[in-house]
């Protein structure tokens, strides 16, 4: 039998049974409805068996899947905008902005300050007066007071002679005690600041307030002769890695010595060498540390980054995990994945019944 036979062969089994049915509906015939029945059951078995029809039970299926691989291509693409990271970095200079104020909790030696913009300064010998700006150049004095406003961004890097802090935009307090040396005030005669064997320490004070309405922003700059200290309890954001080459050159060197460090829903750590650039985005400290060893920065930060990027200048690639990365590696979304995993081959066998 060909083609056109069945086909003609399907369309009288069609009339056959809308014959049948107005047998019984209208006319209410029994037996005419049964032999036209009977005609059908007849031609049927004269038509081949029809093969079961795969793709109409693989369709749900396969749009399934392919729902999934699509879902799975855009977790791939995209990032969360909040990234749990801990971070280890050693580096020459690091740059940074306080979300909180903070406060030196312990003594520093120091060599130089320079500090202007700012509104008073006062010694045991000199009293008090106003002043724009001083300078002080000490063999011998120790930084032992430094209270820093939030919003202040901060400069630290290693020096032949120690370290140097950069502070501006920020309202400060801070005092310094001299055993020896020299103090300048808004560009005057150098006065000469000593402490006298057994008489009481030579202490400078100074203090700037911040009032960007009038262009006043404190700034200061401050030189450090110990190897070794710490800045703890720093609540940061903004944080960078590099130095520009002159002011206003717009050329920046990488500061980074080395990194290591791991996000919380990402299998692999990472690590960064010398030089590599190491760029955040929208970073925001939990635990912050900063360690002077020798002559570099230690770098200790647990927080959340919106983003992180680093490697080879011009090979920076990124480091932040996909959505992909936080679904495979979450504890309790991998414990969905293998109830799904579980579940699906029931779901096509059931189908398949």
């Amino acid at each position: 039998m060909n083609e056109t036979e069945q086909q003609r062969l399907k369309q009288a089994i069609q009339q056959k049974r809308e014959l049948a049915a107005k047998a019984l509906l209208i006319d209410r015939d029994t037996q005419r409805a049964q032999a036209h029945l009977a005609w059908i059951e007849t031609a049927q078995r004269l038509l081949p068996a029809e093969r079961p029809r795969v793709w109409r039970k693989l369709g749900p299926v396969l749009t399934v899947a392919g729902l999934c691989l699509i879902l799975a291509a855009l977790a791939a693409s995209f990032h969360p905008s909040s990234n749990s990271v801990q971070l280890e970095v050693e580096a020459k200079g690091i740059g940074f902005r306080l979300t909180k104020p903070w406060t030196l909790e312990s003594a520093e030696p120091v060599t130089h300050i320079d500090a202007w913009d700012i509104t008073s300064v006062s010694t045991s010998l000199y009293g008090d007066r106003k002043a724009q700006q001083i300078r002080v150049k000490a063999s011998s004095a120790s930084l032992e007071k430094l209270v820093i406003s939030a919003g202040a961004m901060l400069e630290l890097e290693t020096t032949p002679e120690g370290w140097r802090l950069f502070l501006s935009q920020a309202a400060i307090d801070g005092d310094i005690i001299v055993s020896k040396g020299v103090l300048q005030v808004d560009n005057g005669p150098d006065e000469a600041l000593q402490s006298k064997p057994g008489g009481p320490q030579e202490v400078l004070r100074f203090s700037g307030k911040r009032n960007a309405q009038d262009g006043v922003l404190p700034h200061i700059a401050i030189t450090g002769t110990s190897a070794n200290g710490k800045f703890v309890k720093l609540a940061v954001t903004d944080l960078r890695f590099n130095r520009q080459l002159g002011t206003g050159t717009g050329q920046w060197i990488s500061t980074l010595i080395s990194a290591k460090g791991k996000f919380q829903h990402q299998a692999d750590a990472f690590e960064l060498a010398e030089g590599d650039e190491l760029q955040w985005m929208d970073a925001q400290s939990q635990r912050f540390a900063l360690l002077r060893e020798g002559d570099h920065i230690k770098v200790l930060f647990h927080g959340t980054v919106g983003r992180l990027r680093g490697g080879p200048q011009g090979y920076v690639e990124e480091l932040t995990p996909t959505w992909l990365d936080v679904f495979t590696h979450h504890k309790k979304i991998l414990g969905l994945w293998a109830a799904v995993a579980f579940l699906w081959p029931l779901a096509i066998w059931f189908r398949s019944l």
